[in-house]
């Protein structure tokens, strides 16, 4: 499997625009989300803070 993807890499032209175009998105994404996370508001932060420690809205009923 291996031989046949290395084989179909190598015998592309332009192959090597592949990782670059990976590396431009994914720091465009990480970027993005590290402006928009020191961006957002102070109350969001506070509670996506908060969120695990919160009880769940759903209670459960309790078979005993």
């Amino acid at each position: 499997m291996l031989k046949f993807i290395k084989h179909s890499m190598l015998e592309m032209e332009s192959v090597h625009w592949y990782p670059m175009i990976a590396l431009l998105l994914f720091g465009t994404f990480f970027l993005g989300w590290l402006i928009y996370s020191v961006t957002m508001p102070k109350e969001d932060s506070n509670r996506f803070s908060n969120l695990p420690l919160e009880p769940n809205e759903l209670k459960e009923p309790h078979h005993e």
